[in-house]
């Protein structure tokens, strides 16, 4: 990633991974009915998609520096209780994917 900040781009990409993961899960959600090694995906897909959707749109993308620090914000916050077929390994991707935003995003 480039070091000039684009707001625009940064908010785009978010809009494109929340996208991805609504996608991805309700392709997993249809397929756990028959195959339960996809409520594992179907989890990695819920917690991806709330978090782009959290990001999506939002004032702190403005800055580098208030991203980051509304990513460790988020990172405290407990998700909601959701459609989660296992809500532990939902946290732990949730966390999971906060932390590569971080380390994306903290160059």
């Amino acid at each position: 990633m480039s070091s000039e900040w684009n707001a625009n781009s940064v908010n785009e990409s978010f809009v494109y991974r929340g996208r991805e993961a609504h996608l991805r899960l309700k392709e997993c959600l249809a397929k756990a009915k028959n195959r339960s090694v996809y409520e594992f995906f179907a989890d990695e897909a819920a917690a991806k998609a709330s978090v782009y959707d959290y990001l999506e749109g939002r004032s702190f993308l403005h800055s580098r520096e208030a991203l980051l620090s509304a990513l460790r914000e988020l990172a405290t916050i407990p998700p909601p209780r959701g459609e989660a077929f296992d809500h532990e390994r939902y946290v732990q991707a949730r966390l999971s994917i906060i932390d590569g935003l971080l380390k994306e995003f903290d160059q």
